[in-house]
């Protein structure tokens, strides 16, 4: 029997090398996945900041900017606001002002897209002096 010179693979080497591929290639296919919901994600806090934005100025343009409660931020892109007073942690001093916290959230809801506090340190109503 005449041996040929030429080194071949044996299939034991070749279905080896086929599982190792087809392992990198879903290394990459998962890393690509994750990659492209992290840019989705990011696109949508940043529509959701820029609405805030406008809410937020539309809200500091009255007298009593703080509506408590929720609503909805934009039909269109499903986004919703949710308005709360938080404690103050100085509560005790009274300092006549309160904390609100607004949070936008995506028509799947769950973790807000965006979460803000802020401070109004405006007189309350009743102290108002004309």
């Amino acid at each position: 029997m005449h041996r040929s010179k030429r080194r071949a693979l044996t299939l034991i080497e070749v279905l080896a090398s086929v599982a190792l591929l087809s392992g990198l290639l879903v290394s990459v296919l998962v890393a690509y996945s994750k990659h492209v919901s992290q840019i989705a994600r990011a696109h949508e806090k940043k529509i959701a900041a820029r609405e805030l934005d406008q809410l937020l100025s539309n809200w500091f343009s009255k007298e009593d900017p703080f509506p408590i409660g929720q609503d909805v931020l934009s039909e269109d892109l499903d986004l919703t606001w949710v308005c709360r007073q938080i404690a103050n942690p100085s509560s005790s001093l009274d300092w006549g002002f309160r904390t609100v916290q607004v949070e936008v959230f995506s028509r799947t809801g769950g973790i807000p897209l965006i979460q803000i506090e802020l401070i109004d340190t405006r007189p309350k109503q009743a102290e108002v002096r004309q």
